[in-house]
C-alpha cells in the first residue's frame, strides 16, 4: 500500500513564483517555476506596485501545466500551502475585486498624517518616550496613504488583505 501523502504547494515571491508537489516525505515530487519578466512597475520613484491578479494567473497557470504533466499526483493531493512575501496589500470591494494595484513591500510611499490616538493613550504614548515611534508606523502604514490620497478607492473598500489573504480568497472563494 502507498502511503504516499501529497501537498500542493504554491510559493510566490517577489522575483519568481513556483509550484511544487512535495510529499508528506519532504520530496519534491514536482516543481514548476515562472520568473517575472516585470516584477513590479512605478509610476514615480520609490513606489512599486502590481496587478493584484497577476499572481493569482501566474499561480494558476503554473498549476495548470502540473496538473496536466502530473495527473497521477495531482489527483492524491490532500493539503494545500501558500506563502508569499511580505507586507504586500490588495484593497477590494466587497466582492473581493481589487479596487486599485497591489503595493507591495519594497514600495516607500509615506503617509503625511499623524496618528490620531485618544487622550489617553496618546498620554501614555508620549510617557513612554513612544510618540515618534507611533507617527512613523502610521506614515509606513499604506493604508494611511491610501485614505489620504485615494479618497474615493477608501470610500470603496471593504476589507484591506494581504496577498496572501488575496491568493487565498481567490482559491477559495471564501473571504
Amino acid at each position: 500500500m502507498n502511503d504516499e501523502r501529497i501537498v500542493l504547494v504554491f510559493d510566490v515571491g517577489t522575483q519568481s513564483c513556483r509550484v511544487m508537489l512535495i510529499n508528506n516525505y519532504g520530496e519534491e515530487k514536482a516543481k514548476y517555476k515562472s520568473a517575472y519578466t516585470l516584477p513590479y512597475w512605478s509610476t514615480e520613484p520609490d513606489l512599486a506596485e502590481q496587478d493584484a491578479d497577476f499572481y493569482y494567473k501566474t499561480i494558476c497557470t503554473l498549476s495548470l501545466k502540473c496538473k496536466s504533466e502530473h495527473s497521477d499526483l495531482w489527483a492524491r493531493i490532500e493539503a494545500v500551502s501558500i506563502t508569499t512575501f511580505r507586507d504586500t496589500i490588495v484593497l477590494v470591494d466587497k466582492n473581493g475585486n481589487p479596487l486599485r494595484p497591489a503595493i507591495l513591500w519594497l514600495d516607500k510611499r509615506m503617509a503625511s498624517g499623524k496618528a490620531s490616538l485618544p487622550f489617553f493613550s496618546n498620554a501614555i504614548v508620549h510617557a513612554i518616550g513612544m510618540k515618534s515611534t507611533i507617527d512613523l508606523q502610521y506614515a509606513k502604514s499604506h493604508c494611511n496613504w491610501i485614505r489620504e490620497n485615494e479618497k474615493d478607492i477608501w470610500q470603496k473598500a471593504d476589507k484591506f488583505l494581504m496577498l496572501s489573504s488575496y491568493l487565498i480568497f481567490k482559491l477559495t472563494g471564501i473571504m
